[in-house]
């Protein structure tokens, strides 16, 4: 019982004192909350942002790939008319052929049934010029039927003018990117030549403009339908040289990748085959960003501590009073202890708070960019750990704050201290 009354009588003159010095009390706890608000919102600007331009980056490539290219053959002319001797051929050049998926069609079709596959398009890839009066500009041209591209790529979230629906409807229509259609300062509309390696001349209309978001890709960018490109390239209907997929969980991409191999004998790459760069830059990013985050802590921790320690030292004549009328040094430290860890508690809620609603702020602000996809908010991330870290952070900053110069000030003769 006795017990329970001392502590009562330790918060009693705890929360007088902190309710005696209201302005110390505010601006120790603004300190702390002001710490913890900049500590939270940063890092959710931070982590909005990576993730974002990942993402971004992430949804331009197909999560599964297959495709063909061109082959040394194993057995040269050599061999076959010498089969028992060792023939050695250097500089052995490729063989001639058609660079398409065998069956391709088909494999679309199967693949598309699979419960696992959300999208799957077949393409041809061309590399073309693009004649506009003297200008002549070097380009991808890539064959899709629109509607399973659009499924696996999200065109239409990217369309910045004309009409994308044309492009399976109007013949010889082309679908470009933004950097490329302002390099060949060409408008919706307007028509121009696109010719390939072999000399072979169309002329063609841009039916729309699409911004990807990433800006090398968009230099290059240009889509036509499949039937265009295969009458440009002079190849049969059943001619594709790309099927790319888009799975449910693209965590399955690598081992369905192989097993479409072994079932199809194309080739294939899955989306981290084809992005180790990305994820190289995250694992840079990804230090960065702690790195951010414990510099954050440092410095809003110093400044708490500092903050705590001054209004401790400030309060030395109330020590030497408190000890003066009969309580001992381990009361001395409880009674700081108690209030620093309530200026703690109080500021950590009131920064979570904070860092939450300019969090949540951000969200409404508009994001306008010329090379990136313009969004009409900024992107932060909301994770309930930094909420759970910046709380017990707060306390802990705090409880050292009042720790150790209570301890010092409990220490004090209270004679010395009144005398001056």
């Amino acid at each position: 019982m006795q017990k329970k009354q001392d502590f009562k009588l330790l918060f009693f003159v705890a929360f007088t004192q902190l309710k005696d010095k209201k302005t110390q009390t505010i601006v120790a706890t603004s300190g702390v909350a002001f710490g913890i608000a900049i500590f939270i919102f940063l890092l959710s600007c931070v982590k909005g942002i990576n993730d974002y331009i990942t993402e971004l980056s992430l949804a331009q490539y197909p999560h599964v790939r297959l495709f063909t290219e061109s082959q040394v053959s194993e057995q040269s002319v050599m061999d076959k008319v010498f089969p028992n001797q060792e023939n050695k051929l250097f500089h052995a050049k490729p063989k001639v052929s058609l660079q398409y998926l065998k069956n391709g069609n088909v494999a679309t079709r199967e693949i598309a049934n699979n419960p696992t596959v959300m999208a799957v398009s077949a393409s041809i890839k061309a590399q073309v010029f693009f004649n506009v009066g003297p200008t002549k500009t070097t380009g991808e041209l890539i064959g899709i039927d629109y509607v399973n591209e659009n499924k696996l790529m999200d065109i239409d979230d990217k369309v910045l003018a004309g009409n994308q629906q044309e492009l399976d409807i109007r013949p010889n229509s082309l679908i470009m990117g933004k950097a490329l259609a302002e390099r060949l300062n060409l408008n919706i509309g307007d028509k121009f030549i696109v010719s390939t390696a072999e000399g072979q001349k169309y002329t063609s209309t841009l039916s729309a403009i699409i911004k990807t978001g990433i800006p090398e890709k968009d230099k290059t960018l240009c889509y036509a339908s499949l039937k265009t490109v295969q009458n440009i390239l002079q190849v049969p209907p059943s001619y594709i040289s790309d099927i790319n997929i888009k799975l449910i969980d693209r965590k399955e991409a690598a081992a369905y990748a192989m097993q479409l191999t072994a079932t199809y004998g194309y080739k294939s790459s899955d989306w981290l085959k084809d992005n180790p760069f990305l994820f190289e830059g995250e694992s840079l990013n990804r230090i960065i960003f702690y790195g951010i985050a414990g510099s954050i802590l440092l410095v809003a921790g110093f400044g708490i501590f500092n903050i705590l320690n001054m209004m401790i030292y400030e309060k030395m004549k109330d020590i030497s009073i408190i000890k003066a009328i009969g309580f001992m040094d381990k009361d001395v430290r409880s009674i700081f202890m108690i209030q620093a860890l309530s200026i703690g508690f109080a500021g950590s809620i009131l920064g979570l708070l904070t860092g939450l609603m300019l969090s949540w702020g951000m969200t409404f602000i508009p994001y306008e960019s010329d090379l990136f996809v313009s969004l009409d908010h900024f992107p932060m991330r909301f994770n309930i750990n930094y909420y759970i870290f910046g709380f017990f952070f707060g306390l802990l900053t705090t409880a050292l704050a009042g720790y150790l110069p209570s301890r010092k000030a409990a220490q004090l003769d209270p004679i010395s201290i009144l005398r001056g």
